[in-house]
């Protein structure tokens, strides 16, 4: 538990990570679905319900991970800017 939370504490790196990943699946899922319609207009051949249902959840859920990592990555930095940590150190004051 503790490993866990060392990990996303202090990084900004799992955020970026399940936005690429989503991007990923959001990528895969319309070249498969292009794929999938070429197949029915090109072919004829009728595309069984499982792969277009399989596609289309893959669609959403790479849309809504990736959006969901955007946020994270937004929230991050509003958190950093609401520590109001100086960005640098004076030596003394005048």
């Amino acid at each position: 538990m503790y490993s866990i939370e060392g990990i996303v504490a202090f990084s900004t790196i799992p955020l970026l990570i399940s936005s690429f990943i989503g991007l990923i699946f959001y990528i895969m899922s319309f070249i498969m679905i292009c794929i999938i319609i070429l197949r029915i207009i090109i072919l004829g051949d009728p595309v069984a319900g499982c792969q277009s249902i399989v596609c289309s959840i893959f669609f959403v859920g790479g849309i809504q991970l990736f959006c969901t990592g955007n946020l994270g990555q937004y929230i991050v930095k509003i958190y950093i800017e609401t520590k109001s940590r100086l960005i640098y150190l004076l030596r003394k004051v005048v």
